[in-house]
Formats: structure tokens, C-alpha cells, sequence
């Protein structure tokens, strides 16, 4: 191999690292997510929320937060307010999640055997259990997978888009479109098109969201779970984040639930009393 082939073999692959190692911002005002969310309780419905990065931002903090908006309407046309978001160092942070203003919600520093804490207490925390590159969404991307997702430099959640720890109780998240600069980069295979509501013309949808929280410790755990505030002996149900059930039976007379025989990821429990639904989420590692 003469000199001047290894002297362009070597540019070409400089070029190609460097290509390889710029990082995308996930902040960027031609770029829109679109969730499909279905309420926990109902799973038969559901419907397509876009979300976008309005160009106007706010300095709180010492720190410029941009604004999150979203759209409901089947054109994606009418923007209303969300919530305020901020990007410095490859750290995200959202204000508005129940963890709080500024918890973070990616950090694509983060390595494999790293954890990524959304509390400023560290109370809710996920393990990057693998970092790589991979392509998606038309690019090679830094990549992260957690126990129950995989997270996309430049995207976010690949199971929940944009807004990865915002998957409140009550609420499931999924993917389904992801544009930047007009172009549809990813479509969920299940879906013919990018919006879809299967909520039934009389149906209330803040109705069939409205939830009671249940109060779950330990979280994460590897065994027990223990729910209080509750009757024992309580019947109780769960699913994944699916939405497909796994598991039923009834609190032991200590308001425990044993939940070693699952595998590791995000679940929710769902206890009727008196008529009344009381969901809350929880992390088996």
C-alpha cells in the first residue's frame, strides 16, 4: 500500500471519527416528537400528542430554559404551553416532572455502570446498563439502553420520546414519529400515520386519566414491595409498560407484595377500593 493511500485512508477515517463524535443537542426548534399516550386504566384508548421546542427561552437559575410546546389537534398546528426545558454539557433537564424544577432527564455523558438519577436526592435512578454507537433515525447516534429503554442522542426515549422520566402514573408513552427539519426519520411500525385518537366521541379524557397515587417503598427493589394506606388482603394488578397484565393477587396482612419472580424494568400496580383506582409505578432491579 503506497504512502499517499494510507495518508487517505487516514484522513478519511479522521474525518469519520470526528463525524461520528459530534454531538447532536436534543434543543432544536425544527425537530417534533410525537407520542401516542393511553391512560393506564384504559389501554383501549388513547391518543397522539406532538411536542416541540418553541425558540423563545427564559434565563432562571443562571441557566436559559426553553419552552416545550405540544399539540393535540390532528394537523399539529395549535401550540399551547407545556413545560420549560434546558440542555448545557449533554445534560437535559426538564421542569415540570414529578421529580421537580431542573431534575435531569438524559445525560449523555453517562457510560455503561453509570446511573442516571431524575431526583436531586437520587432517589429515582436508572443504570445505564450499555453505551454504543448505533444507527437510528437516519444516523449513528450515541446510544444508552436502561433496563426497560433505550436512549437516543439527539432524540431521547426510544419506548417514550422526548419526555423519558415525565411517564407519569396513569399515563402510558410511546414513540410513534420523530421529525427534524420537516423530513419523518422514524415511524412506529404499528401506526399507518402520525396521529391517531381512539378515545370514543363521549368518552372524557380527563376523566379516564384522573388517578390516585399509591405510595410504594422499597423503589427500586429486587423483592418486596410495600404499599401503605391501603386495606390488606387488597386485591392488586400488574402490568408492564405495555400495558400487558402480569400478575394479579392480594396484599399479604402486611400490605406486601413479593416481586422477585419478575424481571428487571418499569411496572405499574393497579388496587381497586371502594370503587376507587389507585395506580403507582415501580422499578424491579
Amino acid at each position: 500500500m503506497s504512502k499517499k493511500t494510507i495518508l487517505i485512508l487516514a484522513v478519511f477515517l479522521s474525518v469519520t471519527i470526528a463525524k461520528s463524535q459530534t454531538y447532536e443537542s436534543i434543543i432544536d426548534t425544527t425537530k417534533m416528537w410525537v407520542i401516542y399516550e393511553s391512560s393506564a386504566y384504559e389501554l383501549i384508548y388513547g391518543k397522539t400528542v406532538a411536542y416541540k421546542i418553541a425558540n423563545d427561552s427564559t434565563f432562571i437559575d443562571d441557566r436559559y430554559w426553553y419552552k416545550v410546546l405540544k399539540a393535540e389537534d390532528s394537523t399539529y398546528t395549535q401550540w399551547s404551553f407545556f413545560s420549560y426545558i434546558n440542555e448545557e454539557d449533554k445534560v437535559i433537564s426538564l421542569n415540570g416532572s414529578f421529580a421537580g424544577f431542573g431534575s435531569p432527564l438524559y445525560d449523555f455523558n453517562l457510560i455503561a455502570g453509570d446511573s442516571l438519577c431524575c431526583t436531586p436526592e437520587n432517589v429515582m435512578c436508572m443504570e445505564i446498563e450499555d453505551s454504543y454507537e448505533s444507527f437510528f433515525a437516519d444516523k449513528n447516534r450515541y446510544t444508552q439502553t436502561l433496563v426497560d429503554d433505550i436512549i437516543y442522542e439527539g432524540i431521547g426515549s426510544k419506548s417514550r420520546g422526548l419526555l423519558h422520566f415525565y411517564d407519569y402514573v396513569g399515563v402510558s408513552r410511546t414513540l410513534v414519529c420523530y421529525f427534524h427539519n420537516g423530513e419523518l426519520l422514524y415511524k412506529h411500525p404499528s401506526l399507518e400515520n402520525c396521529y391517531q385518537n381512539d378515545y370514543p366521541s363521549n368518552i372524557n379524557v380527563n376523566t379516564i386519566n384522573r388517578m390516585n397515587n399509591l405510595i410504594i417503598y422499597p423503589n427500586p427493589t429486587s423483592e418486596m414491595i410495600h404499599i401503605p394506606d391501603v386495606s390488606p388482603q387488597s386485591h392488586y394488578l400488574i402490568y408492564d409498560v405495555y400495558g400487558k397484565e402480569i400478575c394479579t393477587g392480594k396484599l399479604n396482612n402486611n400490605n406486601d407484595v413479593n416481586v422477585s419472580d419478575l424481571h428487571s424494568g418499569l411496572y405499574y400496580i393497579r388496587i381497586t377500593l371502594n370503587h376507587e383506582n389507585y395506580s403507582g409505578k415501580f422499578i424491579v432491579k
